[in-house]
């Protein structure tokens, strides 16, 4: 009695296809049989598993489904460690190109993140262009607009750039397991989701104050941001990231007051890096970020800077003038001398607790740092004296300059 029931329900029962969405196989299930819509199923059918097995899905077949099914049958079980937020829920992608060779939707169309197809590496499509409309996912006929343009014989959208198809085709590759992109380490789907969605929103001229929330992610626009942002850091790497973090270190010294704390120059970027991708699998964003500190930051980098390398601390190339006097065994103020005379390269900066307290501390090089160095300099001093009586006071800038070679 319950076959002769399911089989006058569902007369027609296509199998599903090889990556295809769970939502796009209940669209065209429904479409065949003659429904109006999919939420028709769920006061049929308890649930998906109850669908499937009415169906008579194997194991195998189910397996080649991809996604979310409906909210109306609860939250979705999936694989691979996704969510169901990591989906879109509401507006459809679609290529024209691949609608044309077979009618069915791909699970990867509905990732909010995806907006390349990757068999024709163009855009992929959300709106018609005729009527400038928004598809929607509650619709069973998705080869056809509500205007009655077909989606299937518009234009497809241009070609993409390599390096955001080639990050779109890695995306797609974790899939099925981790993927690496070229000279990166691989990483799992919901790995890329989260570099993209967070690395993503940051350039040269903007930077998010709340980089864990996104609006209108299930928008091709806001995508299509981010894809090509990070497809962008990721294809130059590092050049394109060491330009970024330059921008923004240029944006905080350019701010009234002078911030001295890596951490407040660098802002959201660096909780970013720290925290939101703290995961092993993100340390080579660490790493570059720290190799740009040793090259470009002119304040020191000391123990308290625990989420550093110990490696990072250790090697940088700045210390303060205390460091230095200890390190040489001087007097700090025999560094300060030498610093304020350019036989040391050092400059000065202002701390949170020396604006209180009205004082300065003095950045020296690490390399020049030595009881060596400050003892070839008193000699060269002492032998200035005599020199500048026989020969005049421009003896002094040359005498300086070979100091500082010794140095």
């Amino acid at each position: 009695m319950a076959t002769e029931k399911i089989h006058s329900t569902l007369p027609v029962r296509p199998r599903p296809i090889q990556g295809e969405a769970v939502v796009g196989y209940l669209m065209r299930l429904a479409g065949v049989n003659g429904y109006n819509s999919i939420r028709q199923f769920g006061k049929i059918f308890g649930s998906f598993d109850g669908l499937c097995q009415a169906l008579g899905l194997t194991t195998e077949e189910r397996q080649v489904l991809f996604g979310p099914y409906p909210s109306f049958w609860g939250p979705s079980v999936l694989s691979n460690g996704l969510m169901a937020a990591d989906f879109n829920h509401s507006q459809l992608r679609w290529c024209p190109l691949c609608l044309r060779e077979s009618a069915h939707l791909l699970g990867s169309w509905l990732l909010k993140i995806s907006c390349v197809c990757k068999r024709h590496a163009t855009w992929l499509q959300e709106k018609c262009p005729d009527c400038g409309s928004f598809q929607r996912l509650d619709k069973v006929n998705f080869e056809i607009c509500g205007c009655g343009a077909s989606l299937a014989e518009i234009r497809a959208a241009g070609p993409v750039a390599d390096s955001v198809y080639h990050l779109s085709q890695t995306v797609e590759a974790s899939i099925i397991g981790n993927s690496a992109f070229s000279g990166f380490p691989p990483l799992s789907l919901p790995e890329w989701l989260k570099l993209i969605s967070y690395l993503g929103q940051f350039t040269e001229t903007c930077q998010p104050r709340k980089p864990g929330k996104i609006a209108n992610m299930h928008q091709l626009d806001t995508a299509s941001a981010l894809l090509l942002q990070t497809s962008c850091l990721l294809d130059s790497w590092p050049e394109n990231f060491h330009a970024l973090l330059a921008a923004i270190q240029r944006q905080a010294e350019s701010e009234a007051k002078t911030k001295t704390r890596i951490r407040d120059t660098f802002g959201t970027l660096y909780h970013v890096l720290y925290t939101d991708l703290s995961a092993p699998c993100f340390q080579f964003l660490r790493d570059e970020f720290e190799r740009y500190l040793h090259e470009h930051w002119w304040g020191v980098v000391n123990k308290r800077h625990r989420a550093f390398k110990p490696e990072t601390v250790a090697q940088h190339p700045r210390v303060t003038l205390k460091q230095a006097a200890k390190k040489a065994g001087v007097a700090p103020s025999t560094v300060r001398h030498f610093v304020r005379a350019e036989v040391i390269a050092g400059n000065l900066y202002t701390t949170m607790a020396a604006q209180k307290n009205g004082l300065r501390y003095c950045l020296s090089p690490r390399k020049n740092i030595s009881a060596a160095s400050f003892m070839c300099y008193a000699r060269w001093k002492r032998y200035m004296k005599i020199l500048r009586l026989l020969c005049g006071p421009r003896v002094n800038k040359w005498m300086l300059s070979r100091c500082s070679g010794y140095c």
